[in-house]
């Protein structure tokens, strides 16, 4: 009898202590795989510091050419692109050192051109800033409006007459040298535009092609072709201000 409660013993202290080694195995695994979750939220892992090999990955912003605004002021222009559109405008002092990105959210930008306005130097491009056609981002499919950037003030401006789509700048009227040596855009730049007649956001084949001229002195734009043969007078031009900065 003494011999069989020795062995029951045994056998109840034999599963007390394998109950303690796998309770104390789920405890430690739990806390180990607690530690790794924290771990990883707090250290990149591998695949998160190599970002363009996650499909979610934000794409990359690289800086295209950069455009002298004014060599005697030292001003520069850097077009800031992604996936090969500009989105953003970054403008560089080199007297002053100072940097500064020009819009605080991404837009679409096309056709940059130094020029001067009343012998002030100045930056012309065109620019959406609303996703006109509805497909979720703002991109060179959009309505681009004529803009202009004032060198000295920091100002921008909005040409007259924003009732085109600006698709190009196909060339130049009256170029001239300045001082400083460096040919620019004298007063007239030529664009092409396109008119959304059916004011659905959209470039349809429809919608008639034509030709203006943007006066940097009057900041104002002109037709080439008759009225006859693009009917602008029939558009609502839009007196809405967007927010760019």
């Amino acid at each position: 009898m003494s011999s069989y409660k020795s062995e029951s013993h045994k056998r109840r202290a034999t599963t007390r202590l394998y109950f303690r080694i796998a309770l104390f195995t789920i405890v430690a695994g739990v806390i180990i795989l607690g530690g790794l979750r924290i771990y990883r939220s707090i250290v990149p892992t591998h695949k998160s510091l190599h970002p363009s090999t996650q499909s979610s990955a934000p794409v990359r912003t690289i800086p295209g050419t950069p455009l002298i605004v004014d060599k005697g002021m030292g001003i520069v222009c850097i077009p800031l692109l992604t996936n090969k559109s500009v989105t953003n405008l970054a403008i560089y002092n080199r007297k002053t050192g100072q940097q500064h990105i020009l819009f605080n959210r991404a837009v679409s930008i096309i056709g940059l051109s130094a020029g001067l306005s009343n012998g002030e130097s100045i930056l012309v491009f065109g620019m959406a800033v609303e996703d006109t056609n509805r497909n979720g981002r703002i991109d060179p499919l959009d309505n681009h409006q004529l803009y202009y950037y004032r060198a000295v003030s920091g100002e921008i401006h909005q040409f007259s007459k924003p009732i085109y789509n600006f698709t190009q700048l196909v060339g130049t009227l009256d170029g001239i040298s300045t001082a400083d040596g460096i040919s620019r855009q004298g007063p007239g730049l030529i664009y092409k535009v396109t008119v959304d007649i059916n004011h659905n956001g959209n470039l349809d084949t429809g919608d008639p092609v034509q030709y203006v001229v943007a006066d940097l002195s009057t900041q104002t734009i002109s037709e080439m072709l008759p009225e006859t043969i693009v009917p602008t007078s029939t558009i609502k031009e839009s007196k809405v201000e967007p927010d760019l900065q």
